[in-house]
């Protein structure tokens, strides 16, 4: 996460599509979301409530987006850090002064792939991006940041079902 956080993707100007990928990689850090439930989020999708600012995943039956899971419809909250320190706070006034229906209206331009999804294009790049920052273990991918999402919760010590409910999970335990 270091290696990824400190590339030139994460300093300096952007143009839109690497600005989307940057805000993609960033949520994925900070939810442990899956990528597809990042990729189609709507503007809608971003709420706040008790001055906790969330995103909200869940199905859009308009354009074809289902969930995983029925537990895999949730609220997530974000982190001040990245809504303020990485500026995620202002991409979204942004999009929200310009009426977007989708947080990232580049990924949700492109063609749906073949089993639904429209993040076959940010998966390739992403591949060969971890390769050009020196990161080229097969093993690594973006599913890794949920991995390490619930790791890094575990650590904290954020109990389970809880990381378990805000991740998508259903949970097992009474």
């Amino acid at each position: 996460i270091e290696m990824i956080l400190s590339s030139s993707l994460f300093r300096g100007s952007v143009d839109d599509r690497l600005m989307e990928y940057r805000f993609i990689i960033l949520l994925a850090i900070f939810t442990g979301a899956r990528l597809e439930e990042i990729a189609r989020l709507h503007m809608a999708d971003i709420g706040e409530e008790g001055g906790i600012p969330f995103i909200f995943i869940q199905a859009h039956d308009d354009d074809g987006h289902t969930i995983k899971t029925a537990s895999a419809r949730r609220r997530v909250p974000l982190h001040p850090r990245l809504m303020d320190d990485f500026g995620f706070s202002a991409f979204v006034e942004e999009g929200r002064s310009e009426r977007r229906k989708y947080v990232f209206p580049v990924m949700n331009g492109g063609k749906v792939g073949a089993k639904g999804g429209i993040s076959h294009n940010f998966s390739r790049w992403y591949g060969v991006y971890l390769d050009e920052i020196g990161l080229k273990d097969k093993k690594l991918t973006f599913h890794s940041f949920r991995h390490s999402w619930k790791l890094f919760g575990r650590r904290a010590g954020i109990d389970k079902s809880v990381l378990d409910i805000i991740q998508g999970h259903s949970v097992r335990s009474v």
